[in-house]
Formats: C-alpha cells, sequence, structure tokens
C-alpha cells in the first residue's frame, strides 16, 4: 500500500526489531514462572519475522513466514509442556523443581528438544527460519544482522538453557516424587506430532518454502516493481532455505 514509505521506515523497523530481541531476550532471563520466560521467549521470537520483513527481500519475507510457522509449532509445544507440569504440581516457579528429567523422562526430553528449537539448532524449524532471514537482512542491514546473531541467539540459549537446567537436572525435590509421566498414546500425540512438524521442516525447508516463494516474490514487486520470479533452485535461495545445500 506504502511502498515509499516501507523503504523510508524499514530501517527503524530492523533496529526496533533487533531492540524487541535484545529486551525481551533480557526480561525472560529475569523470569522465575516457567509460563512467563515462555512467553517473552515466544514475543522475542517475533523480531526475527520484522527483521526479514524488514529486508523488502524475497528472502528476507520468505524467512519471516517460515520463522511464524515454526513459532507456531513450538509455542504450542512449549505452553503445553507448561500445562502439563502445572497440572503436576500445581505451579510453575522454575526454583521449586528439579530432577524432574528421573521422572518424567518423555515430557523431560520433550522440554529439552523445545528448548534447543527455541535457540535456532540446526535440524529444527525455528533453524531454517532465522537463517533464511539473516541471509535476507544482511545485504539491507548488516549491523543489524550483526547483533541479532550474536546478541539474540545467545541470550535466548542462556534463559532457555538455564531453565531446563533447573527443572530436569540435579536433585529431585522430594515435593514431586509422585508425578506421572505422560503414558497414554493419546496423551503423547500432540506434544509428537509438534516435535515432528518441528524437525520435519527443520529438514526439509523447501517443503514450506516452495509454497512461500510466489506470494512473497508479489509482495516484493509491489515494493520494488515487478522482477522475474527466483527459481526455487536459485543458489542464492538453495543457500538460504537449506542447511544442507552445497552452495552454502
Amino acid at each position: 500500500m506504502l511502498p515509499e514509505g516501507a523503504h523510508k521506515l524499514m530501517p527503524l523497523v530492523a533496529w526496533l526489531a533487533l531492540g524487541n530481541l535484545v529486551y525481551c531476550g533480557w526480561v525472560a532471563m529475569r523470569q522465575k514462572d516457567f509460563s512467563w520466560l515462555a512467553g517473552y521467549s515466544s514475543v522475542a521470537h517475533m523480531g526475527f519475522v520484522f527483521l526479514g520483513l524488514a529486508a523488502l527481500n524475497l528472502i528476507g519475507i520468505t524467512g519471516a513466514v517460515v520463522v511464524m510457522i515454526a513459532h507456531g509449532f513450538l509455542a504450542a509445544l512449549t505452553f503445553g509442556l507448561a500445562g502439563y507440569l502445572y497440572q503436576q504440581a500445581g505451579t510453575l516457579q522454575i526454583r521449586e523443581f528439579g530432577g524432574l528429567l528421573r521422572r518424567l523422562p518423555f515430557i523431560g526430553t520433550l522440554m529439552i528438544m523445545a528448548a534447543f528449537a527455541g535457540c535456532g539448532l540446526p535440524g529444527f524449524a525455528n533453524f531454517a527460519g532465522e537463517v533464511t532471514v539473516f541471509f535476507g537482512a544482511w545485504k539491507a542491514f548488516p549491523a543489524v544482522t550483526v547483533f541479532a546473531c550474536w546478541g539474540a541467539l545467545i541470550i535466548g540459549a542462556i534463559y532457555l538453557l538455564r531453565a531446563v537446567r533447573t527443572i530436569l537436572q540435579g536433585p529431585l525435590n522430594e515435593k514431586w516424587s509422585n508425578f506421572a509421566d505422560a503414558a497414554n498414546p493419546w496423551r503423547k500425540a500432540p506434544f509428537v506430532m509438534l516435535v515432528a512438524c518441528l524437525i520435519i521442516f527443520g529438514c526439509f525447508p523447501r517443503l514450506l518454502t516452495d509454497k512461500i516463494q510466489p506470494r512473497a516474490q508479489e509482495i516484493v514487486d509491489a515494493l520494488n516493481g515487478p522482477h522475474e520470479l527466483v527459481p526455487a533452485n536459485a543458489p542464492v535461495i538453495q543457500a538460504a532455505v537449506d542447511p544442507q545445500s552445497k552452495s552454502q
């Protein structure tokens, strides 16, 4: 709708996206309740979306959509796990837990995988989206991209891994010795499906990007003028969305 205004305002949006990533990460580091930590982590991940949109190019916008899809799966998984813990314990205060991996091996393993996905570990859909955003943003905003890579990702790794370590590792609090792991297959199925989607789209991101690129190209054309649609197997797109691509 406002292509000229977009070109003038997107540098500001890019820096605001970086501020969102870093500030929400700092706030998440201070949270003592797991649900609040997950909530601020969810808001922080939206910074990657806005950074990809601010790039105003095909790679950045494609990455932003992938991040939104991956974040949908991850947020559902994280809050589902938080709900399971709250149902068992009646609290989500991180410091009150400890050693739960012994009592909840299935739920604990899923929490570790959710933390890895939130950190942007390769093999999960979040990595595919974030690295594509970085490829797209690098050309337009190299300084913002550097700060986002080193700042946001490190901060995210600190608060997520620290929370998982506190909840799952260490001595088991006797108060939680009666915890029951998810044994019913129907209870496990939603968690398994969410993790499977994160891994499948993380290992095969073109299942998403090949569908996203044509519509993303329409947005780019509206902002920058019509251009020829970049083939899905072009080296630059391949390198950005496929971690196993030789061209990367």
